[in-house]
């Protein structure tokens, strides 16, 4: 008997080293997870920041979008119920047109107005 409490004895003893062991294993593993969590945390709020100028302009033109949307809703109404105006706004002239400087070059017209005809044959290479 006194050799079976021994052999007891030392599971036990083993049986407790190796769970301190473990534990001090699994501490090490759950700082690391922690720093590591850490810089995750740090990087998705720098992209975060990053997102912010897109997000804004992505909500601004949605809210456009949704100003548009209900003017013509509007619109629509008013004209299935007939209770618009039709008003008709003045047509602004034309502006003024600007003459052009007489270019005289190539292809230019003469004095009488007409172009100058295309020349009949190409200059020989060679």
């Amino acid at each position: 008997m006194p050799t079976l409490d021994l052999i007891l004895q030392i599971v036990l003893i083993c049986t407790v080293l190796f769970t301190v062991v473990m534990l001090i294993v699994l501490w090490a593993k759950q700082r690391e997870t922690v720093k590591e969590l850490a810089d995750i945390k740090l990087t998705l709020v720098e992209a975060f920041k990053h997102l912010d100028k897109p997000l804004a302009d992505a909500l601004s033109e949605n809210r456009r979008n949704n100003r548009l949307i209900s003017e013509l809703l509007a619109l629509k109404q008013a004209e299935m119920t007939g209770d618009f105006e039709i008003v008709e706004e003045p047509v602004a002239p034309p502006p003024p047109t600007v003459k052009m400087p007489n270019f005289k070059g190539p292809g230019a017209a003469g004095k009488d107005g007409k172009m100058a005809p295309p020349p009949q044959s190409f200059p020989k290479i060679g």
